[in-house]
């Protein structure tokens, strides 16, 4: 969606940008270095894991357990879910990969280009006309409306939960 994403496959686990404190034990010293370059942003199957303190996306976004095998994944959608979309920095990264994507474009191209790449599928004339609204409002309040929209674009149910 925002372009970062990195094609590159195999190789050694990466380790995304995650809160800090996380990793902080009592018991050792280790520490999450974030990875750099394109592997910062390679797909989540090359994530590190650590059972005692897994990856914090994956547990807000379901991830089954790595000791059993899974053959259906839980799909819910959760305020926790919407909070770390609007907070995590994985995300805000793919919201402004996308809001670049989306800037080199008029309002109503860029949107509809923004929407496509969130739901795959060509939104209809009332959605695009309702984050047409939220650009403007955002943008008469001084604030980057593309990027806005992309956060609010990945917020969305549909977004989050393709079936």
């Amino acid at each position: 969606m925002g372009g970062l994403l990195s094609p590159k496959v195999g190789g050694p686990s990466v380790y995304p940008s995650q809160p800090e404190g996380v990793w902080d034990t009592p018991y050792n010293s280790e520490s999450w270095m974030t990875s750099v370059g394109a592997d910062r942003y390679r797909r989540g199957l090359y994530t590190f894991w650590k059972r005692s303190s897994p990856y914090p996306a994956f547990m807000a976004f379901d991830a089954p357990p790595r000791d059993t095998c899974t053959v259906r994944r839980t799909v819910t959608n959760t305020p926790l879910q919407a909070l770390a979309l609007l907070n995590d920095a994985v995300a805000v990264e793919s919201a402004s990969g996308l809001a670049k994507k989306m800037s080199k474009m008029s309002l109503r191209p860029g949107l509809i280009y923004g929407f496509r790449a969130c739901t795959g599928r060509v939104p209809t004339r009332s959605e695009i006309d309702r984050l047409v609204k939220l650009a403007e409002r955002v943008k008469a309040r001084g604030g980057d409306h593309y990027q806005s929209v992309a956060i609010a674009l990945l917020n969305l149910d549909e977004t989050l939960c393709r079936n």
